[in-house]
């Protein structure tokens, strides 16, 4: 028995004093579309390649969108593409977990047999394609009027996504990295001051431009963002001005039905 007690005491010791393995820094793709993933299904007949997006990626693994099924943890060759910035990477892989997502695609985890080269992923970061989170970030879209700092002329622009400190939008203007923006909502009243931003990455998108932005004001960002995740409102108010409005309609007209008979 001391034996047992021992032995199992040196186990527990020896597990304890192993350090737990990092997870790898995982990377959310800023917009989809940009990195697309291609899984060659080596294990069926005819073999068959699927197409589908990359939301966020590992060196040990990424999440994908697919309209198709793949089987489970089936053998596949997984390359991913970003064509924007000429970027392309090949490696095994297989699918852990597949589930369906609300709009009716499917969402899937795909683990690399082996690890891909951090510098690879390196490449995609500091092209903007991907980079780190550490917040959730809110897809939306806001019509923007954006400036230069010393400049007054406004171009047009779409905020397409925010997050706590920053936020992204679309447009035709070419900024330099590191440069100050006036950035305000198209159709804010003017008694709304501008917030202040400055462009810390911009890359290509078809034929617009996408900059990343930051910003320190937080008074100014938080007005901001309260007006972009705004929640929808609930039919349910519209639903019982328009039963109020009927209600108090209805008298009336019956009321000058009867005096004009």
């Amino acid at each position: 028995m001391p034996e047992l007690l021992w032995e199992a005491f040196g186990t527990l010791r020896s597990s304890e004093a192993t350090p737990l393995a990092r997870r790898p820094t995982r990377y959310e793709v800023v917009q989809p579309g940009t990195l697309v993933a291609e899984l060659w299904c080596t294990d069926i007949a005819p073999e068959t390649t699927i197409r589908a997006d990359v939301r966020d990626v590992s060196i040990s693994g990424c999440r994908l969108f697919a309209n198709e099924a793949v089987r489970l943890h089936g053998p596949i060759e997984l390359t991913l593409l970003a064509p924007s910035v000429s970027f392309s990477t090949t490696v095994d892989a297989e699918v852990c977990w597949s589930r369906p997502d609300r709009n009716g695609a499917l969402v899937l985890g795909c683990r690399f047999l082996k690890n891909i080269d951090p510098a690879r992923l390196d490449v995609l970061a500091a092209a903007g394609t991907i980079e780190r989170r550490v917040a959730h970030r809110h897809r939306v879209r806001i019509p923007l009027k954006v400036r230069r700092q010393l400049q007054q002329n406004e171009a047009g622009a779409m905020m397409v996504n925010i997050s706590p400190g920053g936020f992204c939008f679309v447009s035709n203007l070419e900024v330099e990295v590191g440069e100050h923006l006036l950035v305000r909502r198209r159709l804010a009243p003017k008694s709304e001051a501008p917030v202040m931003v400055e462009a810390v990455w911009q890359r290509q998108i078809g034929d617009k431009l996408m900059t990343g932005c930051e910003t320190t004001d937080s008074a100014a960002w938080n007005r901001l963002q309260n007006v972009a995740v705004r929640p929808p409102q609930s039919s349910a108010i519209s639903d019982n001005r328009i039963g109020i409005a009927v209600c108090v309609l209805i008298p009336i007209l019956f009321g000058l039905l009867v005096w004009c008979l």
